[in-house]
């Protein structure tokens, strides 16, 4: 990670086959930026990333799809906006990829359901895995999918809102929230009565419901207080 200094390529990020966690770790170091996440996936990444702002290299370096709570604007020219980003864990998640061999004389249009029937029947198999890790990808992976019978998959993660392992609770939470809007508040409000904090923090990033957001100010954790507070701040008129 470096600063070039180069207008609109102010930061330089250049890894290879390297720990997430010692990439976020360099990050940090070189820019001054506070990173925050409850988990990370146990992975090597590889990317070049050039940006003059901090959140789009993260978004390089992680992907569009994860979620990010920046406090502060990231941008080189200007050391005082360097402030703090919260990663979520669900988010973060790694998806498994399969290899299907089609069958003989199909059709593509046939052999590519077939392998997604498949697929789907394997995911709702292992959600009820023994492996922590497969039972929590298997539920993120549910959550996507448009094919499977709604009432089916809302069964599998209403289930897996009580699991007694808070990384499929979570993963469980983020598809539940992500599926039903505005209308899974009451899920949010359960969750943030949960023992875990990764689940507590969680339902804090997946809601911009400020009494929620104003009653996690009071949590026992100071990193689901902090979020709390960084993301009124963002909801506040400037």
């Amino acid at each position: 990670m470096t600063k070039t200094g180069v207008d609109k390529a102010d930061w330089q990020l250049q890894v290879s086959h390297t720990p997430l966690s010692q990439v976020l770790q360099e990050i940090q170091k070189v820019s001054g930026l506070r990173i925050h996440f409850s988990v990370l996936p146990q992975q090597e990444v590889s990317a070049t990333c050039v940006d003059d702002e901090l959140t789009l290299i993260l978004k390089c370096l992680l992907g569009d799809s994860v979620n990010l709570v920046f406090n502060g604007s990231g941008n080189a020219s200007d050391p005082t906006s360097m402030g703090e980003v919260w990663l979520l864990g669900s988010t973060l998640s790694t998806q498994r990829s399969a290899v299907d061999c089609n069958p003989p004389r199909l059709s593509d249009a046939v052999a590519k359901q077939t392998a997604q029937d498949r697929n789907i029947d394997q995911l709702l198999l292992d959600v009820n895995a023994d492996d922590t890790r497969q039972r929590a990808d298997a539920v993120f992976d549910l959550a996507k999918q448009s094919d499977v019978d709604p009432i089916e998959v809302d069964a599998v993660l209403l289930n897996g809102l009580n699991d007694p392992s808070a990384m499929v609770r979570g993963q469980a939470l983020s598809g539940w929230a992500g599926r039903h809007g505005d209308a899974a508040l009451p899920e949010l409000q359960q969750a943030m009565l949960d023992t875990d904090s990764s689940v507590r923090l969680q339902a804090v990033e997946l809601t911009d419901n400020s009494l929620l957001l104003n009653n996690a100010l009071q949590d026992a954790d100071a990193l689901v207080r902090q979020l709390a507070e960084a993301k009124l701040q963002a909801l506040r008129p400037r």
